[in-house]
């Protein structure tokens, strides 16, 4: 019953530090009130509970990993960071699966083209429907159509970009075939890629 209480009291602490809008109120939590044999399994929970709703930034590109699904905010820093000379949407989608795998402790399932395609495909949706629409005759009939959606949608919804694993994730098998063209879809992109 107490370790319940002590378990309780350390995610509101937890909850309260991820929620505060000002950083300088955020205190370290104190596991110290804690008995020895429990510490380091609340420690564990409150890490992965952290972990699970964690907003990271990457070049000031706000990316939130959450399970089996990261969220990016598609604004201008994303935008300047996809357009600065070596940097490109493969680069941040390894990023993006590297720091998935170390805060969750089990990586993404979605490919780094994949992910990129995604990341290119909601921040520059005009210039990505113009390339795509270059080798149209090439994609397999079955995609055309649900493309055009996704397409029509991604220029209404483009300010959180939902990058889930296929199981929660609607649209994962159109970015996954995309990926098979990465090749074409990179050239198209040129330095954005």
């Amino acid at each position: 019953r107490s370790r319940n209480k002590h378990v309780s009291a350390v995610f509101r602490m937890a909850r309260a530090e991820l929620l505060s809008p000002d950083p300088t109120d955020l205190l370290p939590l104190d596991f110290s009130c804690l008995p020895d044999y429990n510490r380091a399994n609340i420690q564990l929970q409150v890490k992965k509970f952290m972990a699970q709703t964690d907003n990271r930034q990457f070049d000031r590109i706000t990316v939130k990993y959450t399970p089996r699904m990261v969220q990016i905010t598609c604004d201008s820093n994303l935008k300047s960071y996809l357009k600065e000379k070596g940097n490109g949407a493969v680069k941040l989608a390894a990023h993006i699966l590297d720091q998935y795998e170390k805060m969750q402790g089990a990586p993404l399932k979605i490919s780094i083209d994949s992910l990129a395609i995604e990341i290119l495909g909601h921040t520059y949706t005009d210039t990505f429907s113009a390339a795509l629409a270059v080798f149209d005759k090439r994609l397999p009939s079955s995609l055309r159509r649900p493309l055009d959606r996704l397409t029509d949608q991604i220029q209404h919804h483009t300010e959180i970009i939902d990058c889930g694993e296929a199981e929660v994730d609607s649209n994962r098998w159109v970015w996954d075939t995309l990926s098979k063209y990465k090749s074409i879809i990179y050239k198209m992109m040129g330095d954005l890629a």
